[in-house]
């Protein structure tokens, strides 16, 4: 069974129907949408010094969150929440089932939403963008994107982090500096944690890497967005 889901992965990918859209904003406006898979860590640590490092710069950031991990965090959700950041669904638990069947789709999607609203109750989530696992926008995503029962979380460049450990930081960090100079801005994502977290990687690097790209994208004259500033960046490239 797995097999046939990974081929069906393997076909979609060269379809080129991913979350991979090069051309899409913010490419070519000069700012960064900061994106976050995975999470919340289960070494909450990384997480809580993630969010300090976004607080202290004055950086909103888009958190891609995984319902299984909220679940075990709730705090670090009700944090990044008060803190003024866009979260995201990104699946409960990014099984394969779901992304070849609507139904089983939209049940991953209503579970985690219900998750990340139990997590920070009051708060006023907004939960319409939806970060389909692996990146892969399959038949079923399609339907759910079609009938308008979410947004998709795109990104414009990749670099392929997720299983970086502390000793790949450096090359990570000049990828993706070099790949935002490149498009003039990007939606770009880091990995908060390594989905499923049995297979642990440490991250205890992000949190001084992502500082790291936010002093220079400041000093190189770049703002930080998010999803629901596209609609504002249209609306004023229309009345100019």
């Amino acid at each position: 069974m797995l097999l046939k889901f990974v081929c069906l992965s393997v076909l979609i990918i060269l379809q080129g129907c991913t979350i991979l859209q090069k051309d899409r904003w913010p490419a070519g406006n000069n700012v960064i949408l900061l994106t976050f898979d995975d999470g919340p860590n289960p070494d909450a640590q990384v997480s809580h010094q993630l969010l300090d490092v976004l607080k202290k710069h004055g950086i909103k950031a888009t958190f891609c969150y995984v319902g299984e991990h909220v679940d075990r965090n709730p705090e670090l959700v009700r944090r990044a929440a008060g803190d003024g950041h866009a979260i995201v669904t990104h699946s409960y638990n990014r099984s394969w089932p779901p992304l070849f069947d609507e139904t089983l789709l939209l049940e991953q999607i209503q579970k985690s939403r219900a998750a990340i609203r139990a997590a920070a109750p009051g708060s006023d989530i907004q939960l319409d963008y939806y970060r389909p696992p692996r990146g892969l926008v399959s038949p079923a995503v399609r339907v759910l994107l079609n009938q308008h029962e979410v947004e998709l979380a795109y990104l414009t460049f990749y670099v392929h982090e997720a299983s970086a450990g502390p000793d790949k930081s450096a090359s990570v960090l000049a990828r993706i500096k070099s790949g935002i100079k490149k498009h003039q801005g990007a939606a770009i994502v880091l990995h908060e944690s390594r989905y499923p977290s049995d297979k642990y990687v440490d991250k205890s690097w992000l949190p001084a890497m992502v500082e790291q790209l936010i002093v220079w994208a400041k000093q190189e004259g770049y703002d930080f967005v998010l999803y629901q500033d596209q609609y504002s960046a249209e609306v004023s490239a229309s009345r100019s």
